[in-house]
């Protein structure tokens, strides 16, 4: 009761408070929003809040597109997200709540929002962004993959095994490698300050865009690549490995990218046999994805290294 006392005090507070905004002038047009987050802990009013900024990054994502086109949102995108859409909030001249979405048993929260964006401002922090110099890691992709074991039993059944949201599974490792040495930085809801719960993640997976959008918002990444990969031991004895995936654009909730691989092994042997088919379908994978991914989000130029150039070997001399 007092939990519901709080998230309607903290509701109507939110309401009411950027309700009276001020007329754009020209230079700081009006834009609606959708923004979208998690419930953690049972707090409402803390989702309700990260809900409210990600719809401010996405009203100042919106006027920077307007502003600068997609050729330069592209080129100069790894510096927007990791120094502007942070603090987005002080590009923002006002704003008001149009409305809320909390439906019953649902984990997230979506507003809609009416934003007044300071384009004048925006303007003087892309040219000072320009001149900064781009460091690696600033390319993250939220990495949400689940990795299952199908076995067969006493009397033809079947037991499945699923791999822990604590634990890293092969078919992860491979994939978050195989972008991690092009200049990506791979981001796991395992390990952060405020970890996503399993349900939400399976929900991800599973084709929930809003899920998958939400976590991408909350943990700052603007692609989210879901993944499942299974491995089965068919009669023969030969190991069938299949791993699918897709890439979810964390600001419109678009699917970019639907890729699936499958290898088999008619020889395979124990836990080896396993590991081996998910690594490999996993590796394969991870490559047919990654040209999908550089062509919308392209990674950080790595700085040349003293040490890269190879050096000609001299062919040895004939003996006459």
């Amino acid at each position: 009761m007092i939990r519901h006392r709080l998230w309607t005090l903290a509701l109507a507070a939110l309401l009411a408070a950027p309700a009276s905004a001020p007329a754009a002038p020209g230079n700081k047009p009006r834009f609606q929003v959708n923004g979208t987050a998690v419930i953690l802990h049972k707090n409402r009013a803390r989702a309700m809040d990260r809900a409210v900024d990600a719809g401010l990054r996405r009203a100042v994502y919106q006027a920077l597109l307007q502003s600068l086109g997609e050729a330069s949102m592209i080129q100069f995108r790894g510096r927007i997200e990791g120094a502007l859409l942070k603090e987005a909030r002080q590009y923002v001249q006002s704003y008001r709540v149009l409305g809320y979405e909390l439906a019953t048993g649902s984990r997230t929260v979506k507003v809609k929002l009416e934003v007044v964006v300071d384009l004048s401002a925006v303007d003087e922090a892309v040219r000072a962004l320009q001149l900064a110099k781009v460091e690696k890691g600033e390319a993250r992709l939220l990495f949400l993959i689940e990795e299952q074991i199908i076995r067969s039993g006493l009397g033809g059944r079947k037991t499945t095994t699923r791999l822990g949201p604590d634990k890293i599974g092969t078919a992860e490792r491979r994939m978050m490698y195989a972008f991690a040495r092009i200049g990506y930085t791979p981001v796991n809801p395992r390990g952060q300050r405020e970890p996503a719960r399993p349900g939400q993640i399976h929900a991800a997976i599973s084709g929930d865009v809003d899920a998958a959008q939400a976590l991408g918002s909350l943990y700052g990444c603007p692609f989210v690549i879901t993944a499942m990969a299974t491995v089965e031991r068919e009669r023969g004895g030969a190991v069938v490995s299949l791993a699918s995936a897709r890439v979810i654009r964390t600001e419109d909730g678009a699917v970019i990218a639907i890729r699936s691989r499958q290898v088999r092994y008619r020889r395979a042997r124990g836990r080896r046999g396993y590991r081996n088919a998910l690594a490999s379908a996993s590796s394969r994978l991870a490559r047919s994805l990654i040209p999908e991914i550089r062509r919308v989000f392209p990674p950080p130029p790595r700085p040349a290294s003293r040490g890269s150039r190879r050096r000609r070997r001299r062919a040895p001399r004939r003996r006459q």
